[in-house]
């Protein structure tokens, strides 16, 4: 480069340093404003990805499930009572199963209903809402 063409080119840097400055100030807000929009969106090392997390569910929320889930499939074939309110599978599956409810374990004896019942102190005869029948 010759001498001249130096000196104009440094003239010219001279004059561009302040318009450059000023046109760095006006772009400034608009820059800062992008920027602070791209952290809340999420832009940057994952721009165009969206990820969803889910919540882990709980051991005790997973038992209950377990165990609710398994007395509706004991219900609904019928475990807990049979057809015409007869016993259901269950209660029929095992004698203990049959017992743990009972008084003293024995099996209590079925009744037709309307039957009357015999009081064996007295040998008095009642209905079975208790009333004396004679």
């Amino acid at each position: 480069m010759q001498t001249g063409a130096l000196q104009q080119q440094q003239a010219r840097s001279q004059i561009n340093i302040p318009y450059e400055q000023f046109l760095q100030r006006q772009a400034y807000p608009f820059q800062t404003t992008n920027y602070l929009a791209n952290i809340t969106e999420g832009i940057g090392g994952n721009s165009g990805r969206t990820t969803t997390t889910s919540p882990v569910p709980s051991t005790a929320g997973q038992i209950a499930g377990l165990g609710l889930g398994g007395l509706g499939i004991i219900g609904g074939t019928g475990g807990f009572s049979g057809a015409n309110g007869s016993p259901g599978w269950l209660s029929q599956a095992g004698n203990w199963v049959g017992t743990l409810f009972q008084k003293d374990g024995g099996r209590v004896p079925h009744r037709a209903s309307g039957s009357a019942c015999r009081d064996r102190t007295t040998g008095a005869l009642y209905d079975p809402l208790g009333n004396p029948v004679e």
